[in-house]
């Protein structure tokens, strides 16, 4: 399973890029079809979990997990009925839906050891890295009329993730393994110091300003995790001064490419009314202008709760999604909803999977994250680091929900999924005394190892 493990974390950071092109559309280098691939690896992934997890009655998988999934299943299911879904959209929401679960039972019905989880760091590390230069090429080489097209903002600003809002969640989620590879000595200091630095300088470039929400969260919360009895206050400290170093990096970066743009800088965005203006537009259904993220929010929940059974169980899934397999598998709902759709995954949610649909995916998230606190503390070096992150990890995630159009991320939604799997299983086998792996100690830092992430996610 681990050559799969690794063709899936390059299908899903790679090809989507390879096989559609950048903003501009360059290196899109492999032929269109090519972008199925995620696809087609998650189709494998399925094959394999139902072939293996027959046979261990997928024993490594919590209850409460299965209850969680089957409430998804129930939903899904009366909303398809209750709304009369036609195939074509019911096809499309399984597919952007349903794509990267998979990867979430694969640990469950293949034990990965320390060593290869060690060797899935080492090439997310690598993938992580090569987005730097290619995020900086982006930013300033295309500001200019390159290509004839001027790139105004850093929205195109994607590397490989195709999103600027991805990319971001992405790096910071690799920055959060990285601390907690160095709290659990599996990397030290100064490396840590000099990747982070490096991987933290597109998210300063593509104008991502929710970064200045989530790293703060996603650091102090791993930060805490990390920290032994007695040092939490000291592990406050050490996360002020590391984000304050971080900000005192990122202001006057942000405000240099609008240096020629009077009142757009941070202190004018959030000081004066540009801030709320951003988040809330008051906008209502039928607009064609800019929609903010409390607009999207609220317009989901106001339709949704229009009707008692779309307050449970929504429009179903693809109800309100584009498709590019052709019109028939187009929502029916696409266009009316688009522009608030487009803007966070949270409005899709309530749209498509109601209300009861949105608290089992709360509560999946929850099971995660304690999951992650129990393989944090009890796992073994390399599998208690990335649990460590996903403490902090987890709840960025959810915040992202709110935020962006997270699950159009082919990249965020496997590795999301696959790691908080390996936690998941992990922390099973941590239970069972029969199958409980070995601790594998370490007693130095190990110079040539190399940290990564999965994120939606």
């Amino acid at each position: 399973m681990q050559p799969l493990a690794l063709l899936m974390i390059v299908c899903v950071t790679m090809v989507p890029y390879l096989s559609e092109g950048d903003g501009w559309g360059r290196m899109a280098i492999l032929p269109g079809p090519a972008k199925y691939a995620p696809e087609i690896i998650g189709g494998l992934a399925l094959l394999c979990v139902i072939a293996f997890g027959i046979r261990d009655r997928f024993r490594f998988v919590r209850p409460a997990y299965w209850a969680i999934f089957g409430l998804l299943a129930i939903c899904v299911a009366a909303s398809a009925v209750a709304n009369s879904l036609q195939p074509g959209p019911l096809f499309s929401g399984m597919r952007s839906y349903l794509r990267a679960i998979p990867w979430f039972l694969v640990p469950a019905v293949f034990a990965f050891s320390e060593q290869h989880v060690r060797t899935q760091f080492k090439w997310l590390l690598g993938i992580s890295l090569l987005q730097v230069p290619i995020a900086i090429e982006q930013r300033i080489l295309t500001g200019d009329n390159y290509y004839g097209f001027v790139n105004t903002s850093g929205d195109l600003t994607s590397g490989t993730l195709m999103y600027s809002g991805p990319l971001s969640i992405f790096l910071v989620s690799v920055v959060c393994v990285i601390a907690a590879l160095t709290f659990k000595r599996c990397l030290p200091k100064w490396q840590a110091f000099l990747l982070a630095t490096v991987l933290l300088v597109p998210t300063m470039i593509n104008e991502t300003k929710v970064t200045l929400v989530m790293l703060p969260l996603a650091m102090f919360v791993t930060f805490q995790a990390a920290a032994k009895r007695g040092e939490r206050l000291r592990q406050v400290v050490l996360a002020s001064v590391s984000f304050a170093i971080f900000l005192a990096a990122f202001v006057p970066t942000y405000d240099w490419f609008y240096k020629d743009t009077p009142g757009n800088s941070l202190e004018d965005f959030f000081s004066g009314d540009k801030a709320a203006s951003y988040l809330d537009t008051s906008s209502a259904i039928g607009t064609t202008n800019y929609v903010g993220r409390v607009d999207s929010v609220r317009v989901a929940a106001e339709e949704t709760l229009a009707d008692p059974v779309r307050a449970v169980f929504g429009l179903g899934i693809g109800n309100t999604l584009d498709s590019a397999l052709g019109p028939q598998f187009v929502g029916k709902y696409f266009e009316r909803y688009k522009p608030f759709t487009k803007e966070t995954t949270i409005a899709t949610l309530v749209l498509e999977i109601g209300f009861l649909g949105v608290g089992a995916l709360i509560c999946l998230y929850w099971q995660i994250f304690r999951d992650a606190l129990f393989v944090a503390e009890h796992g073994r070096p390399y599998m208690s680091a990335l649990a460590t992150a996903w403490v902090g990890i987890t709840p960025m995630m959810a915040l992202m929900l709110f935020y962006t159009a997270i699950h159009i991320s082919v990249a965020l939604s496997f590795l999301f999924w696959y790691f908080s799997g390996l936690i998941a299983a992990e922390r099973v086998r941590l239970a069972m005394p029969a199958t409980r792996p070995s601790p594998a100690r370490v007693t130095a830092p190990i110079h040539h190892a190399g940290p990564g992430r999965r994120a939606q996610a």
